[in-house]
């Protein structure tokens, strides 16, 4: 040996060395290639879109053998319980549970081979149970339908296909992935509409609700419409309304923007009148001036129909007879304009005419006054302005209120057993100074002559008649009567007393005689 090491050289026998080496390392390579583990495919698959939130989940490993190497698999980046997880020859398994969404997996892989020392494959799947959400966005009411055809337009919160159906019928809409339109005409009455949506892995959801299709506007006709100008203060107003379908018909009326109450009528006798409603409205109690009465109809395809009226209320000329508004007109506001011109808050001229300027008056009075804020006159400013005379025949007594309460009492004479003094509520309807007398058309004066103004008048120096016929308020000379039944029905009172309460009161002021 050393002879053949000596022939050789010690090169040579290095080379053989490093042959041998060589020969040595490429079969080592050469199993450790053909014992390499591979990352094959994947279950679910990259991009996946699953119907089921239980997943199961599986990598194709080849040359993987369990015990020899480390795999682990993350879901979203979270390690997989290693307990759950399934080790095969060539490959892994698992099954989870996930939420909706997008979810990422992946899988290492750790061995000693030189080849598949490690190995990552990541890839993402989502998982969807939620059917998809419907929402009818046109028409604005999909409950009713008013013109034909409608259109439709339904949308959902993923792309999906959606089939609408009338009465159980398809009916053809243009897809459009997360929507589906298309013009749609049903008959005149009602329906059952049905909406199903199905989403790209099965999941479906459904929509119901009835339709009520009127596709023609109500009408109303007024039998006895107000005139411009009315003398009554309370309304009976019957109308009716006409529709090809009258079910779901919504009828309202307004006086002034408040609410009336509508009574339904019945049609007449053996009528045939199927396509026709008919109401009576009753106005109740209503002030002096100008009143605006609306009335609608409204069906159940959204149709309406609008009646409107103005007219203005005159029934008196008598202030304070009723409350009054603006638009009235008459005496009755000439007697108003004159006692808030007296008064300092009107500057115009006596119209007759409750316009603007005289609601600014009205409405600063009201302020000053402590009314409630309003425009209009009602009984509670009639009597801050006017007050209230209460007469009581038991104790001889006049008593003078204001919207806060008695002013004053006066003695007074009241008439006798004979000639009494009438009962009731009254007005005050003209205002003399210096009157003069005139014999009424009583037994009790039948010979008697009038007498001109001055001492010894039997009215003494003012009047204040009533709506009560040969009836006022006036003064007297005969002292002695007062406190007594010992008019002819007239209310005596002394000089200076009546003189004091005729400049306190105003044509209109009412005047109620008790007991």
């Amino acid at each position: 040996m050393p002879a053949i090491m000596r022939r050789l050289g010690w090169f040579w026998w290095g080379m053989i060395a490093l042959g041998l080496i060589v020969v040595a390392c490429s079969v080592f390579l050469v199993a450790q290639y053909a014992t390499a583990a591979s990352v094959g495919g994947m279950t679910p698959p990259d991009g996946t879109v699953l119907a089921s939130s239980r997943v199961d989940i599986s990598v194709e490993l080849p040359g993987f053998v369990p015990g020899e190497a480390d795999v682990e698999l993350l879901i979203d980046d979270v390690p997989v319980d290693a307990g759950t997880l399934r080790l095969h020859p060539d490959s892994v398994e698992c099954s989870v549970d996930l939420a909706d969404g997008r979810h990422v997996a992946s899988v290492n892989y750790r061995s000693a081979n030189a080849f598949s020392s490690r190995l990552v494959r990541r890839w993402a799947f989502v998982v969807d149970t939620t059917p998809p959400q419907i929402e009818v966005t046109s028409p604005a009411t999909p409950e009713q339908l008013g013109v034909t055809p409608s259109w439709f337009r339904i949308e959902l919160d993923e792309p999906g296909t959606v089939t609408l159906m009338v009465d159980g019928n398809p009916v053809p809409l243009e897809q459009g992935g997360t929507f589906a339109s298309g013009a749609v005409a049903v008959p005149e009455g009602m329906h059952d509409l049905r909406v199903e949506a199905v989403d790209a892995v099965g999941n479906a959801s459904s929509l119901e609700w009835r339709c009520f299709a009127d596709y023609a506007a109500p009408r109303i006709e007024v039998a006895n419409e107000p005139a411009d100008r009315v003398a009554d203060t309370a309304l009976a107003i019957e109308f009716s309304v006409k529709d090809n379908l009258v079910r779901g018909l919504v009828v309202s009326a307004t006086l002034n923007g408040t609410l009336l109450p509508i009574v339904d009528v019945r049609p007449p006798e053996g009528a045939n009148e199927s396509s026709v409603r008919r109401y009576r409205i009753d106005t109740g109690e209503i002030s002096e001036g100008l009143h605006t009465l609306v009335i609608t109809a409204r069906d159940w395809g959204g149709h309406t129909d609008t009646y409107t009226r103005q007219f203005t209320v005159d029934s008196t000329g008598l202030f304070g007879a009723r409350s009054m508004r603006q638009g009235a007109i008459g005496e009755d506001v000439k007697q108003l304009q004159q006692m808030l011109k007296d008064k300092g808050y009107y500057q115009d001229e006596i119209s007759g005419y409750f316009d603007g300027i005289t609601v600014a008056a009205v409405q600063a009075y009201r302020v000053d006054r402590g009314l409630p804020a309003g425009s209009g006159v009602d009984m509670a400013m009639c009597l801050a302005l006017v007050g209230r005379i209460v007469i009581d025949r038991s104790d001889c007594t006049l008593t003078l209120y204001d919207e806060k309460g008695v002013v004053k009492t006066y003695g007074c004479a009241v008439g006798m057993a004979a000639y009494p003094t009438p009962l009731g509520s009254f007005q005050i309807i003209n205002k003399i100074y210096h009157p003069a007398w005139s014999p009424p058309p009583s037994p009790w004066a039948a010979n008697l002559e009038p007498m001109p103004p001055g001492v010894g008048n039997p009215l003494g120096t003012r009047w204040m008649g009533l709506t009560a016929p040969y009836v006022g308020i006036h003064g007297t000379y005969e002292s002695w009567s007062i406190g007594h039944w010992a008019s002819h029905g007239c209310i005596r009172m002394h000089i200076r007393d009546v003189e004091e309460l005729f400049e306190m009161v105003a044509i209109g002021t009412p005047v109620d005689i008790v007991r």
